[in-house]
């Protein structure tokens, strides 16, 4: 029996060491509140989020609040009176000010459970900082808002296509030059309106661009085109290539 004691002890812990560098590598620390008596316990990482450690600080609800911005705290403290109360789980985004003054914004997950009588008697979750994350899908958004705005303002026709070579975006300069609206292209090949005597020369061309070093820059390309209200128009393209940070190909650019 000792021995079993102490094999399951070991488990235990490993299991708890493997925890700790799950939480550390995806930066999401795990918390758990009893409702009576009222205790709060953290894991590290949620103390890391906070910018406090276990031997300066001992959480409690009172306190945990007391970290959120002003105009959020009361956000947070409904959520938990809710939960307590009917078993309601949660899931918001709000600010927190770290114990060294700097904001960042923070996603808490609450889930309930029940104790004999039927009642809630403890909340525990999941807590990330997610201010990194939410700054780059807005410079994202930002980016993209500024390239259709750009785009929109160009006489050339841009378009951008992914290796599956389906269109993803048109610029609205198309339906000037082709008679045809750039949704109609959306979801198509990006052969649409290429002459097909000239697409086997266009696909050659761009697989050699692609296999090419990333700082190689394309020629122009000429090949006939079929507007969709007219006869077939001659095109100049220069396509560029948009890479991840491990140079795969994630989409084409072409501009005509």
């Amino acid at each position: 029996e000792i021995i079993e004691q102490a094999e399951a002890n070991q488990r235990q812990s490993e299991q708890l060491a493997l925890l700790r560098l799950a939480e550390d590598m995806a930066g999401v620390g795990h918390w758990r509140l009893s409702a009576s008596p009222p205790t709060l316990t953290w894991s590290d990482q949620v103390f890391a989020i906070h910018g406090v450690t276990r031997d300066t600080f001992d959480p409690n609800v009172e306190c945990a609040i007391g970290f959120y911005h002003s105009d959020d705290r009361a956000t947070i403290q409904n959520a938990v009176t809710r939960a307590l109360e009917t078993g309601e789980g949660y899931c918001l985004t709000l600010r927190l000010i770290r114990a060294d003054g700097e904001e960042r914004l923070v996603e808490a997950r609450a889930e309930t459970e029940p104790g004999p009588d039927g009642k809630v008697a403890s909340l525990f979750g999941v807590f990330q900082d997610v201010t990194d994350q939410k700054r780059a899908i807005e410079r994202l958004t930002e980016s993209e808002r500024r390239y259709r705005l750009l785009a929109a303002r160009v006489t050339d026709i841009i378009v951008t296509y992914g290796v599956d070579g389906l269109v993803t975006y048109v610029s609205p300069s198309l339906e000037a030059v082709t008679g045809i609206r750039p949704e109609a292209l959306i979801g198509r090949p990006a052969t649409s309106l290429i002459h097909p005597d000239d697409v086997p020369a266009l696909t050659e061309s761009l697989r050699d661009f692609v296999k090419a070093p990333p700082e190689w820059s394309q020629r122009g390309v000429t090949y006939r085109g079929l507007p969709g209200d007219g006869p077939e128009r001659w095109f100049e393209a220069r396509t560029s290539i948009i890479r991840d940070e491990g140079v795969t190909t994630l989409h084409f650019v072409p501009s005509m």
